[in-house]
C-alpha cells in the first residue's frame, strides 16, 4: 500500500488503566529522570500513517501494540517499502536528535497503539535529561546497525566489496582480513577485485592493495 498525506490520522484513547499497563510493561517511565510527564495513548488503524515524512513529528511515539511498514521515497517521487517493524518500537529519536523531519514514512499494517510524549512541551526538559539522552543514543545506534546490516545483506559480493572500500576511504588492504569480514573466500574476493580492475572501478596499488577509482583524486 502506498502512503499518502491524507491518510495521516489517529485517535486518542482515554484509558488510564491501559496506559499504566503499557508504561509498566515496557518500563517507559524508567527511561526518564524527569518525573510527572504527561503521556498520551494514540491508536492508528490499518493504513493510517504513524510518521509522515512531509510533516514535523510532534510526539515521541513508543509503539506498544501492533506492526507497521516503513517506506522511503525515490527521487522520482514514487514510494517503496523498505521493511516492517512491530512493538516495541520508537519513533521520534531521529527527529529529536537532528531537528529535521523524518526521512521515512511509517504506515500501520494493523491496529497500532502508541504511548506518546509531546516534543514541544518537553523538548527543553528532555534536552537536559541524561537518562533519556542515553536512551536516544542507544536507539540511534541500534537503528544505524540495523540499516547497515540490511544494506549489506541485500548486496551481492561485488557491491559489498565496493561498500567496504567506500567505508575505508576507498582503500582495500590485507585481502585475507577483508575476505573474512565480507564472509567470502580469498579466491572469491580476488576474482571480484580482478573484475573491478577490468571495469576500471578500482586500481591496484601494489601487492594486496587497491584503491577505488572515484577516490583517487582525494
Amino acid at each position: 500500500m502506498i502512503p499518502v498525506a491524507e491518510k495521516y490520522d489517529m485517535q486518542e484513547l482515554f484509558d488510564s488503566e491501559k496506559m499504566n499497563d503499557y508504561l509498566e510493561r515496557y518500563h517507559i517511565r524508567e527511561i526518564f529522570e524527569t518525573k510527572e510527564l504527561d503521556f498520551r495513548l494514540f491508536v492508528y488503524e490499518r493504513g493510517e500513517l504513524i510518521v509522515n515524512a512531509e510533516d514535523t513529528l510532534s510526539y515521541f511515539r513508543f509503539i506498544v501494540e501492533g506492526s507497521f511498514w516503513i517506506y522511503a521515497i525515490r527521487e522520482t517521487g514514487s514510494y517503496f517499502r523498505i521493511g516492517q517493524g512491530e512493538a516495541p518500537a520508537l519513533f521520534g529519536d531521529v527527529e529529536f536528535a537532528s531537528g529535521a523531519v523524518s526521512p521515512f514514512y511509517a504506515e500501520a499494517a494493523e491496529r497500532v497503539l502508541c504511548v506518546a510524549l509531546s516534543f514541544e512541551r518537553y523538548r527543553n526538559v528532555l534536552a537536559r535529561d541524561a537518562s533519556f539522552l542515553c536512551f536516544v543514543m542507544r536507539s540511534l545506534a541500534q537503528k544505524v546497525e540495523m540499516l547497515s546490516n540490511r544494506e549489506t545483506e541485500n548486496c551481492n559480493l561485488t557491491e559489498r566489496v565496493l561498500l567496504y572500500a567506500d567505508r575505508h576511504a576507498g582503500r582495500i588492504e590485507h585481502v585475507e582480513e577483508v575476505a573474512r569480514q565480507l564472509h567470502c573466500s580469498r579466491r572469491q574476493l580476488q576474482r571480484i577485485l580482478k573484475q573491478l580492475q577490468e571495469e576500471k572501478k578500482i586500481v591496484r596499488l601494489g601487492k594486496g592493495k587497491y584503491q577505488c577509482s572515484i577516490w583517487e583524486e582525494y
